[in-house]
């Protein structure tokens, strides 16, 4: 489940239009239900454990900063991302000649110029707004709920972003595939705005 997307739509909840706020609703009760969860059964737990959830926002401001999560983005200069030769992209630090060669799955292999600017601008976005990304799987459906593509999104931690799409395909599978050498690239050759 994103948090950051329940988050949002919690506060939308909270808003003083019934309209917005029924929807809202009616959206968190799906997203429960997605995870195979009813939404009375999560407000019943929540209603049970109401001690629990009081200690824990009462805690003192030095847990909650030690649990706010990664430091912020510090990075001098713009990363890089280009085709290397056919088949790979490259990775590069700010401030190098070259970087991390990542070979692409086989049915990305063609598209590798388009993946090396798309994360580049994803890289850039990151850098230029100091904000972290994470690479994600979107699919999209007919009317039917039939997956007609699959799309690989770098989802920003800042909620004001936009997300990036790197690369979409028909086959579920070489997206996946993608997502996960990627995945890996990030997390070795650009740490400090990956995760």
């Amino acid at each position: 489940m994103d948090k950051n997307e329940l988050g949002k739509l919690l506060k939308m909840v909270d808003s003083q239009n019934d309209t917005d706020a029924l929807l809202a609703l009616r959206a968190v009760q799906g997203m429960f239900k997605a995870e195979g969860v009813s939404l009375f059964d999560t407000l019943t737990y929540a209603a049970d454990h109401v001690a629990d959830i009081k200690k824990t926002a009462s805690a003192p401001p030095e847990a909650a900063a030690a649990a706010a999560g990664p430091a912020p983005v510090q990075v001098s200069g713009m990363p890089q991302c280009r085709k290397s030769q056919h088949g790979f992209i490259e990775i590069i630090q700010p401030g190098q000649q070259s970087g991390l060669e990542v070979q692409l799955s086989p049915g990305a292999v063609d598209d590798a110029d388009m993946i090396a600017l798309n994360l580049k601008d994803a890289l850039v976005a990151a850098v230029i707004n100091k904000s972290r990304f994470k690479i994600k799987i979107n699919d999209i459906k007919n009317a039917r709920g039939d997956i007609t593509s699959s799309q690989l999104l770098a989802v920003f931690d800042r909620d004001d972003m936009a997300k990036v799409l790197l690369w979409e395909n028909a086959v579920k599978g070489d997206v996946a595939g993608l997502a996960t050498i990627l995945r890996q690239a990030m997390s070795n050759g650009m740490p400090e705005l990956y995760g």
